[in-house]
């Protein structure tokens, strides 16, 4: 059987709710996994009308308790929460309504009802307005979860990415330790846009007493189409460390 995933439709003002109906009727995505679409029902079927895609008789509506029978899609309302947003603005209501919606999710992660989350598109803006102190979603996943250490990984099918700081200006990163750098790897570019680059690049490099690399990749080049592949980044070394030996 296939995974069972949760997907919050964020920020009700915003595109989350446009993205959970797209999914809905994506047979792509359905054929996939069983999808758990979690937010305000009465908003995402407004949307689904919005747009002209109402959704598919084939999906059940959830109340997260019982057991999901057959392959869905399923709807979890969260009820009261976010009934009536405006698109575009966001405000109290529909910052209490992505909050509600990723609370029900992370429940579910939390007593293995779905394997996975996948989280809508939600506003900073909103979440303060309705009182929420938090950044992200890494956060608030974090704290939902008690997880005194999180980490937040790009993946692609062909390398992993995990990042060592969030929400921090390049400025902040630069200052954050004995060594600290930048790297920004050009793939296939012309000598104008390396420029370019490292034009932008200078100014944090100057700023942080560091020093500005390139590194010529050969083997990611292309010299018949006139591109070549570098990594341009700042390296900012304070304290040397104790030597180690051997």
């Amino acid at each position: 059987m296939n995974p069972t995933l949760a997907i919050t439709t964020g920020d009700p003002a915003g595109i989350g709710p446009e993205i959970a109906v797209k999914c809905l009727s994506d047979l792509d995505v359905l054929s996939t996994c069983r999808l758990v679409v979690v937010g305000n029902a009465g908003q995402i079927r407004r949307t689904g009308a919005a747009l002209h895609s109402p959704l598919p008789q084939s999906v059940q509506v959830w109340d997260g308790k019982g057991a999901l029978n057959g392959a869905g899609p399923f709807l979890l309302d969260t009820a009261n929460v976010g009934t009536e947003v405006p698109p575009g603005k966001p405000t109290a209501e529909s910052g209490r309504a992505a909050m509600a919606a990723i609370r029900k999710a992370v429940a579910l992660a939390w007593e293995k009802r779905v394997a996975a989350l996948v989280t809508g598109p939600i506003s900073k803006k909103a979440l303060h307005l309705a009182g929420f102190e938090a950044t992200g979603h890494t956060e608030i996943l974090a704290r939902l979860t008690d997880s005194p250490q999180v980490g937040m990984m790009f993946v692609t099918p062909s390398f992993k990415v995990a990042i060592l700081s969030t929400h921090l200006p390049l400025r902040e990163a630069l200052d954050g330790g004995d060594v600290a750098s930048f790297q920004l790897r050009l793939k296939h570019v012309s000598d104008d846009e390396i420029r370019r680059a490292v034009d932008t690049l200078r100014p944090a490099g100057i700023a942080s007493k560091g020093k500005l690399k390139k590194t010529t990749r050969p083997e990611l080049s292309t010299p018949e189409r006139g591109y070549r592949s570098r990594e341009v980044g700042v390296l900012v070394r304070r304290s040397a460390g104790p030597r180690r030996e051997g």
